[in-house]
């Protein structure tokens, strides 16, 4: 929009709210109106951090929304405002959405907390997947109802490791020495 500008008086396109052009704004700041920091601007816009917080926050309680078991979706608000992912981060969109989609998907297979484990996990979602959101499985390793051992994803992963080598050579001629080695293992 074109005004005159209230502080050079020259006649310029200005911010609507204070009728300033661009040359006299760099100067004008105001305080952020969630922590109180100053930001560059007038108007009232909350600092960057304060924003991709703000955003964040909303961005959890949509994907909470989406989670059809409450436990799990509780236990996903938990991980998410816990502090193990910085909310002031623009990468903080990127993890939450990772983390609601692994929960999604374990909300499929598993209905009950007390189903939650192991296996039931790495058949929900996969080896690569785990390791992936790795630090929402610690949270629900250290507050709710997951009980983690690593030496049995360990046997989980090398077993799908060695389904997939025989599915791959099924049709070779050293699949039945591929089964022997297998069964000797």
């Amino acid at each position: 929009m074109k005004a005159t500008c209230q502080v050079c008086c020259r006649h310029r396109t200005v911010m609507a709210s204070k009728r300033i052009c661009l040359a006299c704004s760099l100067g004008v700041t105001h305080p952020c109106p969630l922590c109180g920091g100053v930001v560059s601007g007038s108007g009232q816009a909350p600092c960057q951090p304060c924003s991709h917080r703000r955003r964040a926050k909303r961005q959890i309680a949509a994907e909470a929304a989406t989670i059809p078991h409450p436990w799990l979706a509780e236990l996903f608000t938990g991980f998410c405002t816990s502090g193990r992912i910085p909310l002031e981060a623009g990468i903080a969109t990127d993890r939450i959405a990772r983390a609601a989609a692994a929960c999604r998907c374990i909300a499929i297979t598993v209905t009950n907390p007390t189903d939650l484990t192991t296996e039931a996990l790495h058949a929900a979602l996969g080896a690569e997947a785990l390791r992936r959101v790795a630090p929402l499985i610690a949270y629900m390793a250290a507050v709710g109802p997951l009980e983690w051992d690593r030496a049995r994803l360990q046997t989980l992963i090398e077993r799908d490791r060695v389904a997939a080598i025989l599915h791959a050579h099924r049709d070779s001629r050293h699949a039945p020495l591929l089964h022997r080695y297998r069964d000797h293992l």
